[in-house]
Order: C-alpha cells, then sequence, then structure tokens
C-alpha cells in the first residue's frame, strides 16, 4: 500500500506542543544553522511525531506546520519586544497587559486579538528556537539573559553609589584655625597641632578643652571611616549573595568569549569563523562547548563539526 505523505493533516494543540518539544531538542543537539533544520533535525523530528499519533507525518508536512508556528511566534515576540507594558506571564502562558494597553495595541494591530486571553504553548521553548532568528542589537537577548544582564548591572550601579557616598562624605579636617586665647588648633585629616602658649591657668584650661576637641574629632572621624567600611561590607555580602543565587543557574557565555576561546584552543585561522558560526547557532551548542575539559574542547568541536557537515 503506498502512502500519500502529500495528503492534508489535521493539526491539534497537544501536536503542536510536541513539535515544538522535538525541535527544541533538535535545537539543543545541534541541528540547527542560522534560520534552518538539518536534514536530520526533519527526519527525526517526522519520526518522533509518526510514532507518538501514529500518524505517517512527513517531513512536509511539519515544515508546513512550522511556518504557521514560526508566523504566530514571531508575531508575538514581536509585540513583546516592541510594546511597553506588555509581558509573558510564564505561569498563564500569556501575554498580559493592563486593558488600555491591549486595546491600543489591537486598533493598531488587529493581528494582536489572537493573543488576547489566550495561551501561546511552549512560548519560552519558541523563543529559544527562534528568538535569535527574530532578534537584531539589543533584542538578541533571550529572556534569561537580558535578567541576568539587568541584574548585573544593577549591582554596578549599588556599587557606584557607595562610592559616591563615600566621596562625598568623606571628613577631612584640614585649615582649621580656631584660636582660643593665645592658643591656635590647627588640623589636617586627624591630626592637630597646638601652638605653645603660656602655663597660666588659664591657659591650661583652653588647652584641656583643644585636646578634648581633638579627642572628640577623632572619634567622628573614626565613626565615619568605621561606616564606610560597614556599608562596603554590607554591599559586599549582598553582591557576593547574588552570585551565590546564580551558582545554579547555567553559565551564559557571550559570543566574544566564545570566540576567544576559539583562539584560545589552538583552532586554525582558517576555520575559526566557521567553527564561530557553528557554535553561536545554537545555546545548546555553547553550553556544550564550555562544558567539555579545555584540553578536549578542540577535539569535540571538530568532531561535531564532521558530524554536522556528513547529516547535511
Amino acid at each position: 500500500m503506498k502512502i500519500d505523505l502529500k495528503k492534508n493533516l489535521t493539526w491539534t494543540a497537544e501536536m503542536d506542543e510536541y513539535l515544538i518539544d522535538v525541535l527544541y531538542e533538535e535545537t539543543f543537539c545541534g541541528r540547527k544553522f542560522d534560520r534552518s533544520f538539518t536534514a536530520t533535525a526533519y527526519a527525526n523530528a517526522s519520526k518522533a511525531m509518526s510514532q507518538k499519533f501514529g500518524e505517517n507525518i512527513s517531513k512536509g508536512h511539519i515544515k508546513n506546520r512550522l511556518k504557521t508556528i514560526k508566523q504566530n511566534f514571531s508575531l508575538a515576540y514581536d509585540l513583546v519586544k516592541k510594546t511597553s507594558g506588555l509581558g509573558w506571564n510564564e505561569e498563564t502562558r500569556m501575554l498580559e497587559a493592563d486593558p488600555q494597553v491591549w486595546k491600543e495595541l489591537i486598533a493598531a494591530n488587529p493581528d494582536a486579538k489572537k493573543f488576547y486571553l489566550r495561551p501561546i504553548p511552549k512560548f519560552d521553548k519558541l523563543e529559544e528556537i527562534f528568538g535569535k532568528d527574530r532578534a537584531t542589537g539589543s533584542y538578541a537577548e533571550t529572556a534569561k539573559e537580558k535578567k541576568r544582564r539587568w541584574e548585573r548591572e544593577q549591582s554596578e550601579r549599588d556599587l557606584d553609589y557607595i562610592d559616591e557616598f563615600l566621596a562625598e562624605n568623606e571628613v577631612q579636617f584640614e585649615n582649621l584655625d580656631d584660636k582660643i586665647g593665645e592658643s591656635s588648633l590647627r588640623s589636617t585629616a586627624k591630626k592637630f597641632h597646638l601652638e605653645p602658649t603660656s602655663s597660666s591657668k588659664g591657659t591650661k584650661k583652653r588647652r584641656a578643652m583643644a585636646d578634648l576637641l581633638v579627642e572628640q574629632f577623632d572619634v567622628f572621624n573614626n565613626g565615619i571611616v568605621e561606616v564606610a567600611a560597614a556599608l562596603r561590607e554590607g554591599n559586599r555580602v549582598l553582591h557576593e549573595g547574588n552570585l551565590a543565587l546564580k551558582e545554579g543557574q547555567p553559565r551564559i557565555h557571550s559570543e566574544e568569549e566564545v570566540f576567544k576561546e576559539l583562539e584560545n584552543i589552538g583552532v586554525e585561522e582558517d576555520l575559526q569563523f566557521l567553527a564561530y558560526d557553528f557554535i553561536t547557532s545554537n545555546p545548546g551548542l555553547v553550553r556544550a562547548f564550555f562544558g567539555c575539559p579545555s584540553d578536549r574542547r578542540k577535539a569535540w568541536l571538530l568532531q561535531k563539526m564532521q558530524v554536522s557537515s556528513d547529516t547535511c
């Protein structure tokens, strides 16, 4: 019996979600380059879908359905990136905004109505698969990358604030010339010097008062120093605490780090650009690349690139 692989196929929401899961794994395994999946990726997806749903789901079926899925995702992605007040809620799996924002958005773009109070299946995985296909410039970050960047910038702003506070409140007692009778009290920073005076009883009292002032100034100045030290220590603890919270999250390596590491492990110059495009085409490949021991990364990379070349 000859199977007609071109016949129409009715797609369900369950089939869409499973297809996204399968393609997410294919992306993670490095079988997506630039904007296209490899032949192996489509073959694996066809096999998985057919086994799961008891239908003969071909590469053609998958490519056609993927056009619709990607078109809807692209619209939702652009709305989130370009509309102030509109965001993705991971719990409800919906785009959310105030009613007035939705009203203005739908008036300007009627197609946005399809996302109003309707879940978008697997939006987070679609963003990992297709997000960088849509993005340019600052939009090239995924949601997770942007969150980490905001946290890092906030920490840096906190450090700048502390340094500015300390600079503005640093106490220095310079050129203080407060004459008490014939005595002169001169101060530079923490040291005070008194000019020689007579040994009269009144002068002794004034010198005692000057000594007391010197002592009080020292106490006050030392107190400021201790407060400054406490502020710095508190900020350091806070900063280290933030870093500790992030230790359980996977390290995000930048494109610059990828290229630098290719140079470090001795990838030949004529292969560096090809290897760079291969690795950065998929976040999963970046994680796998840096997950290898440094002395084995080059061998792993060449093997992966060879396998990918053979399957295309």
